[in-house]
């Protein structure tokens, strides 16, 4: 191969590490934004409230995407990276993202756990669901990350900052994101099947119930869709691409479950009327488990 030949290849994986680049920082950025945006209402409404395990899930999810965005900048940013080094800024930049976007999945399986008035079978099927999920997570990551090799970016320029992954094992990558698809799905259904259920849906007398389904939609499409896209790029891309998507889709889990939950209190608040005993009840149920009234 002749020096052009491998001078251009480079520019071409040069090219592509800087559009993940950008992707990611855009990413990180979203998350900055919407906490500023959404702090005045998690003040209001999650810190000054009781604490139960819908608080402390709230909290995990919102705070540990913090150090994880560090660690994405400086594995992006930084100056000298050495392999070692970038194998362990991607570790705890994985692990950390894996445990940001289970928690937002708990948190979905809690609201719609407490949509079904804690029914024991959904609450079985859950557990079941997310019990296999984290297992299923933990062991196709651990086989992910390992996958993953660096070059010394500054080797081939010291003005390149970073780090320059040359391989990866895409295939595992395929099947954590086949995952995160399933179970978000497996939530949507349900919630879908309760809306369905409620013959108020489409004129609702409960704020607070036409909210819930309301925010499980609008969330469901761009976390289906980001973690399809990723599926699709995983399989048909070449490897330099497999990162693109995987910050915005922790991005999205952060901020939209950050959102169903600050907007469920919200509503909770304003002390919605229902029409009938049995809508009222199913209110005062998702109130109590997951609005965390403040007292």
């Amino acid at each position: 191969m002749d020096t052009e030949t491998v001078a251009n290849q480079l520019a071409i994986a040069l090219e592509r590490n800087m559009i993940v680049t950008r992707i990611t920082l855009s990413a990180n950025a979203l998350m900055v934004f919407d906490y500023f945006l959404t702090l005045p209402d998690e003040i209001e409404l999650v810190w000054r409230s009781r604490w139960n395990i819908v608080k402390v899930l709230f909290l995990l999810n919102r705070y540990t995407a913090f150090w994880d965005m560090g660690i994405s900048i400086y594995s992006i940013l930084g100056p000298h990276l050495t392999s070692s080094t970038c194998s362990g800024l991607y570790t705890s930049h994985g692990w950390l993202a894996a445990v940001g976007i289970s928690t937002s999945e708990i948190i979905l399986a809690f609201r719609t756990y407490a949509l079904w008035r804690e029914s024991k079978r959904i609450a079985y099927a859950l557990g079941l669901v997310t019990v296999i999920g984290l297992i299923f997570v933990a062991f196709t990551l651990n086989k992910a990350l390992h996958s993953v090799e660096f070059i010394p970016v500054s080797s081939i320029s010291p003005e390149l900052r970073g780090c320059f992954v040359t391989r990866v094992n895409t295939s595992w990558y395929i099947l954590i994101w086949s995952m995160a698809l399933a179970s978000e799905t497996i939530i949507m259904i349900l919630t879908a099947i309760k809306a369905l259920q409620s013959y108020r849906f489409w004129y609702p007398a409960s704020p607070l119930l036409y909210t819930i389904f309301r925010d499980g939609l609008l969330a469901y499409l761009p976390l289906f869709t980001s973690s399809l896209v990723n599926v699709l790029i995983a399989t048909l891309a070449t490897p330099g691409y497999t990162y693109t998507l995987s910050q915005t889709q922790y991005a999205l889990h952060v901020v939209l479950t950050s959102r169903i939950v600050l907007n469920i209190r919200r509503r909770a608040r304003c002390e919605a009327v229902a029409s009938n005993f049995e809508e009222m009840e199913l209110a005062q149920t998702i109130s109590d488990f997951v609005a965390g009234p403040a007292r």
